[in-house]
């Protein structure tokens, strides 16, 4: 993620942290609807959202407990989100990963070769009809030894492949082919977000 990006998503989760946050507490009355700034009692004008803050300050029952239940979940990501962009020690990188680094010489490999040996290995399984795979570096001092990287992997199958079975076979196999083929370490292997591939492979192994 680039700097102008990182700056937008922040401000972007900050704000959302902060929404969240007022919403639960007008939701649970710690704080009235008109905690935002913009009203004026000279000129007669309501605060900011001061009618959608209302209108959830008057919510009861099972509508205030989703509510409060969907603050907290929203506040809790964003939060998250943010302290993961506030801290570099884990990101996803472009350029050279260090292997080694003694007196004969500094050892690299790219970071798209790495993804590239991992997409393809995961592909070796016949239940995979495709697969990308994203790349995360744990910076390390120069010359402390190979660089420590985490990898996620987003998988299309056929239908009627078993998830749990797919997703350990793809962790064991990119990591040792990664670790064994590079010298790098492969701290986990993230098998997310997998999906049924709606091809001919699929509608052949519902039949």
């Amino acid at each position: 993620m680039d700097g102008l990006n990182r700056i937008v998503t922040f401000l972007v989760a900050l704000l959302t942290l902060v929404g969240a946050i007022v919403v639960l507490g007008v939701t649970t009355d710690v704080v009235d609807p008109d905690v935002l700034p913009g009203g004026s009692a000279q000129t007669s004008s309501d605060s900011w959202f001061y009618a959608q803050l209302k209108g959830i300050a008057d919510f009861g029952g099972g509508e205030q407990t989703i509510t409060i239940v969907a603050s907290v979940a929203v506040a809790v990501v964003m939060l998250g989100l943010l302290v993961m962009i506030a801290t570099p020690g884990v990101r996803r990188r472009r350029g050279s990963l260090q292997i080694s680094s003694d007196a004969e010489g500094l050892t690299s490999v790219e970071v798209g070769s790495v993804r590239l040996l991992a997409e393809r290995t995961g592909a070796v399984n016949r239940s995979v009809t495709s697969i990308r795979c994203r790349i995360w570096v744990r910076r390390r001092p120069v010359g402390t030894g190979p660089a420590s990287i985490l990898i996620a992997c987003y998988p299309k199958v056929v239908l009627g492949t078993d998830l749990q079975e797919i997703r350990d076979d793809l962790q064991t196999r990119i990591k040792q082919a990664v670790e064994k083929l590079t010298g790098l370490t492969v701290l986990q292997v993230h098998v997310v977000r997998i999906k049924f591939d709606k091809g001919e492979h699929s509608r052949l192994l519902a039949a």
